[in-house]
């Protein structure tokens, strides 16, 4: 670990750990599904009806030649400026107190038409588990699971997005009662990534268990495996990248496996949260071995300035990301994050943030400042 990372995570385990009055604790729970408890269940987290989200962002990145392509907006100088970040409309439908129903759809940036995010049914009839079947996100990770406005940064890590298996078609058992210490989910996809339910006789695997360790402390653990991935998101980011490493015609023929495992980390009290996570991916096929990890450690603290305040966080993290470890090259991702976030309600908050891009070889002035704006509108 660099001198950069060390400090600051000491500085957010400071600001986690060090205050001398927390006040009433928030328990991170594991959850029995992130979207799917049925109507019945006394902690069901999903209201019936439309919830619509829209993200306004404005960044400025340093102008720098033969930048890395990182999959989002900022990577380079065409993304500056304002866009809309995200948008999404979801619905929650309970068809009675066994099954539910959940649909989401997103426009984000750079899209030219909405597309099909989600869209599942869930039964929990059974005393000891629930089944979702449909197109959801694979569980795998603590990051990706979870909604981006509910992290303390505007962006998930690298790692917890290039290499984990984020959505695809299949069917996912899953724990019952989100208020038990320990959690569950073990799902098999197609592996063809969404909107691709595949006919070619692949397949994915995907674990989770999540372990409440204290009232404060949710650690989880996960495990993946693909079996001849043709559209992962590691996939995608060689292919944006000049297709690094050769492996793109092994991908093309499905000759390639992906295997991967993984470790978080949630601590919460009122006023303060760390998020912690590492995760290794190995790809393999004729003639190749890569092995690929990343991890990541960011936090957010409220600063309370004058009476009865408590909207105004300030956040800070380090993540890295190796795409493969056996080289050193401009794909060895080192960011930190400083910033603050302002939060008006449950539903609307500001962010300003700054990223510092750092480089293993060949670095370049990439740094970004974000402006972002988030809103939740619930009930229309």
């Amino acid at each position: 670990m660099n001198h950069c990372a060390k400090q600051v995570l000491r500085v957010t385990l400071v600001l986690a750990f060090g205050h001398s009055a927390f006040g009433q604790v928030e328990s991170p729970c594991p959850a029995c599904y992130w979207k799917c408890p049925v109507s019945e269940r006394p902690d069901a987290k999903r209201a019936p009806g439309f919830v619509a989200r829209i993200e306004g962002r404005y960044s400025r990145t340093q102008s720098g030649p033969g930048k890395p392509t990182w999959l989002v907006r900022d990577d380079n100088g065409p993304g500056d400026g304002y866009n809309t970040r995200r948008l999404r409309l979801n619905y929650t439908h309970h068809f009675n107190g066994e099954w539910a129903g959940f649909a989401h759809i997103r426009r984000d940036w750079g899209m030219d038409e909405f597309c099909l995010q989600d869209a599942y049914v869930t039964y929990g009839g059974w005393p000891a588990a629930n089944l979702t079947v449909g197109q959801m996100i694979v569980p795998f990770g603590r990051e990706y699971p979870t909604a981006d406005m509910k992290i303390p940064l505007a962006e998930r890590s690298r790692a917890g997005v290039v290499l984990v298996p984020q959505r695809d078609v299949g069917l996912l058992f899953h724990n019952d009662k989100a208020t038990d210490r320990v959690g569950w989910y073990a799902g098999l996809y197609t592996g063809n990534g969404i909107d691709d339910v595949g006919s070619d006789g692949t397949f994915m695997a995907a674990v989770r268990a999540e372990w409440l360790a204290t009232d404060c402390l949710n650690i989880g653990a996960n495990w993946m495996r693909n079996d001849g991935p043709p559209a992962s998101p590691y996939q995608k980011l060689l292919k944006k990248n000049g297709q690094a490493y050769d492996l793109q015609p092994l991908y093309d023929t499905e000759a390639l496996d992906e295997e991967g495992w993984g470790i978080d980390a949630l601590y919460r009290r009122v006023g303060a949260n760390v998020w912690a996570g590492y995760t290794r991916k190995r790809v393999s096929g004729p003639g190749t071995d890569i092995q690929a990890d990343g991890w990541y450690i960011y936090g957010g603290k409220m600063l309370h300035i004058g009476e009865g305040s408590d909207r105004l966080e300030l956040v800070l993290g380090h993540e890295q990301l190796d795409p493969n470890t056996a080289v050193t090259d401009q794909l060895d991702a080192r960011w930190s994050w400083v910033g603050l976030n302002y939060h008006l309600d449950a539903c609307r908050q500001w962010r300003l943030q700054y990223v510092i891009r750092d480089e293993a070889r060949d670095e370049v002035r990439n740094d970004t400042l974000i402006l972002q704006y988030e809103h939740v509108f619930r009930d229309i």
